[in-house]
């Protein structure tokens, strides 16, 4: 059975979406909308979502103190919990 366009325009129950489950996810990222599969009186909701682009990170070393501005920061008092630059 094929997953088609007028089907997935109504809530679908559990056993008409069981053995097309693979059609309806197919169906889902090539509509863009989201399809319903309703048991009872509950619904739940396939909704094709993008995945961000990972944050890249800053390579090793890219983010530094020199020895003269750790020094200076290290020479300013600050209560018992100082940190510490290195």
């Amino acid at each position: 059975m094929k997953a088609h366009a007028h089907t997935l325009d109504r809530p679908l129950s559990i056993t008409e979406a069981r053995p097309i489950l693979g059609e309806i996810f197919e169906a889902v990222f090539k509509r863009s909308a989201p399809v319903r599969i309703q048991r009872g009186n509950r619904v739940v909701r396939l909704v094709p979502e993008k995945i961000p682009e990972p944050i890249e990170v800053f390579p090793e070393g890219a983010i530094t103190i020199s020895k003269e501005r750790a020094e200076w920061l290290n020479s300013i008092p600050q209560g018992p919990m100082k940190p510490i630059f290195r």
